[in-house]
């Protein structure tokens, strides 16, 4: 049994990515290769699955120094997530934007 790189790949409905060198495995067999600020993003919300984050702690996460593009960054981080990983991106199950600002990954899917 091969013993797992120190958090630098993790894997959900059949994506497999590797965080360390931004390559992802599609469930569909395309590789494609994530940019770092997805990758960050991507890392962050693979280690709260499920949890409820705000926009604030996201930013103040991935730019700790505050200094970020713009406050829409999370927004457009998170639609191209949708478009690489989402069955049907204009129908997300796994990156759920809730109301008030606030994301939450679902590695499995949201189930209603």
């Amino acid at each position: 049994h091969e013993q797992a790189e120190h958090d630098t790949s993790f894997a959900f409905a059949g994506h497999q990515i590797d965080l360390a060198s931004g390559e992802a495995q599609l469930v569909d067999g395309r590789q494609i290769r994530l940019t770092t600020e997805e990758r960050r993003l991507l890392d962050l919300f693979s280690k709260h699955p499920g949890e409820i984050l705000d926009r604030d702690f996201l930013l103040d996460a991935l730019w700790s120094d505050g200094v970020y593009p713009s406050t829409r960054t999370i927004e457009k981080l998170v639609k191209k997530l949708r478009h690489h990983f989402e069955p049907q991106p204009d129908a997300p199950i796994h990156f759920l934007r809730l109301s008030g600002i606030r994301f939450r990954f679902q590695p499995e899917g949201e189930s209603d």
